[in-house]
């Protein structure tokens, strides 16, 4: 009688379903990161999928300061290429307004080591400083409203992204400020 050998079958079949399963949890965490927006009140992070054309992502905003120095800070998370000179922004009210800003209204942004990279003036419309600084990973975005407090408002701050020769971005984000 020859001696029996194992069956090699039974290792291809376990090699397959550990395929498969693996397959489908990446689908899952992909669908789910990529696949669909969050609700538009919801002030999580929007995420790639919730604007912009998917050139930047923003974080949940933060409320800081107080009277005479109200801010809100938040994380981003842009594409290769985009400068902050392709963006603009506006704060628009529940009932789709925009807000008037006062002089003390801008967006600072703050390199991965808290300083200072670029400057934009809400009355001017323009870059006071930093136009063509790339938006990288690690910079925070800074809201700073002065004397206004906008907390609890439910207004949303609107990125308005344009193309340019060094990215394509086009589009806006929406990001509801708490």
């Amino acid at each position: 009688m020859a001696p029996s050998v194992p069956s090699a079958g039974v290792n291809w079949r376990y090699g397959i379903v550990a395929l498969v399963v693996t397959a489908a949890v990446v689908g899952v965490v992909l669908w789910g990161t990529f696949g669909r927006p969050p609700p538009a009140s919801s002030g999580t992070p929007c995420g790639l999928e919730c604007g912009g054309g998917g050139y930047l992502a923003i974080g949940t905003p933060s409320a800081q300061g107080g009277p005479g120095n109200y801010s809100f800070v938040m994380s981003i998370s842009p594409s290769s290429g985009l400068t902050w000179g392709q963006a603009r922004f506006s704060i628009v009210s529940p009932m789709g307004k925009n807000l008037s800003p006062t002089s003390s209204w801008t967006i600072v942004i703050f390199s991965a080591s808290v300083t200072p990279v670029a400057v934009f003036g809400f009355q001017t419309q323009t870059w006071e400083v930093g136009s063509k600084v790339l938006a990288t990973a690690g910079q925070m975005l800074h809201l700073e409203t002065g004397a206004s407090d906008l907390t609890g408002e439910g207004d949303t701050l609107v990125v308005h992204l344009m193309p340019s020769a060094t990215s394509p971005a086009n589009g806006t984000v929406n990001v509801v400020l708490p």
